[in-house]
């Protein structure tokens, strides 16, 4: 799960760095994108156990993460969900 974090930072971070004509050109396709990792991490969540999810120190933390890092894609469909979760990176810089 920390997989969904990094995709989605990476994701995240290079699409808010590029010149506003070229986020509008992306900006369907790194929403949807970021719509699927972002349903599937809830989906996954919500059909595992606990201790199946956080039998390590990465699993859930970097699911949630991954929620929580959605809020820095301006215009992101699932918005309000995502601001139910604190980004850890506001804090700390590793996890």
């Amino acid at each position: 799960m920390c997989i969904d974090l990094d995709g989605n930072f990476c994701l995240i971070r290079a699409y808010n760095q590029l010149p506003s004509e070229v986020q509008d050109k992306y900006f369907e396709e790194v929403n949807n994108s970021l719509e699927k990792n972002f349903t599937g991490v809830i989906r996954y969540l919500d059909e595992h156990p606990l201790e199946e999810v956080y039998n390590d120190s990465h699993g859930l933390p970097g699911a949630l993460a991954a929620l929580a890092e959605c809020q820095e894609f301006e215009g992101f469909t699932f918005m309000e969900e995502a601001k139910q979760f604190k980004n850890p990176f506001d804090k700390a810089w590793w996890l």
